[in-house]
């Protein structure tokens, strides 16, 4: 918010005080993916590699999955299933 959405410069990663919203971004796009909401996450990481385009959070390997409307997968899991904690 304190950016504003139409923000056209960069935010590189170099800038270490950019990184905590970077990490916030990344984060932010993180939880709509798992929770499907494609379209959002898509333009929340797109916006990240506008401001950074040297995308040190790999952030565009993401977008191929989120772009194939691709299920979040927990990392931490072997196989990558998800537990259901509802």
């Amino acid at each position: 918010m304190s950016l504003g959405a139409d923000l056209d410069g960069l935010l590189p990663w170099g800038g270490i005080d950019n990184r905590p919203f970077l990490r916030c971004l990344s984060g932010y796009g993180l939880c709509l993916w798992r929770l499907q909401r494609f379209a959002e996450a898509e333009q929340v990481f797109g916006r990240m590699l506008r401001l950074n385009p040297s995308d040190n959070q790999g952030v565009r390997f993401l977008l191929t999955e989120v772009r194939a409307k691709k299920a979040w997968q927990d990392p931490t899991i072997p196989g990558g299933e998800r537990e259901d904690r509802r």
